[in-house]
């Protein structure tokens, strides 16, 4: 089992979670790294969890829960960055998009950097 594979349990408890309130955002770090600054570009790959691991490392994730979190809005996406940036993202990809009467709307991306 891998450790991105250990850690999704968790992400997807806490984007669960999430999703009883306002919209939310949850960060997960999985390594540190050097953060990029505010503006920084992101590649959006739509590439498998296994491909990107051949090149890429993954730094953590950014998880949203609650109206409107299934959609990809200004919000959501300027929010991803800034996060993602932090984090010293360089590859976003997306783990999980959800919508539901029961378990509310939620999102979940993974952030990628360089090896």
């Amino acid at each position: 089992m891998t450790k991105t594979t250990r850690q999704l349990p968790l992400a997807i408890a806490l984007l669960f979670a999430a999703t009883a309130c306002n919209p939310t955002v949850v960060v997960t770090r999985l390594k540190l790294s050097p953060p990029r600054h505010d503006a920084c570009s992101l590649w959006w790959s739509d590439a498998s969890t296994l491909a990107l691991t051949q090149t890429h490392t993954q730094v953590g994730s950014v998880a949203f829960g609650g109206p409107g979190a299934d959609e990809l809005s200004e919000f959501l996406r300027e929010t991803l960055r800034e996060r993602a940036c932090a984090m010293g993202g360089e590859v976003i990809s997306l783990g999980i998009m959800r919508s539901g009467p029961v378990t509310g709307d939620g999102s979940l991306f993974w952030v990628w950097k360089r090896k």
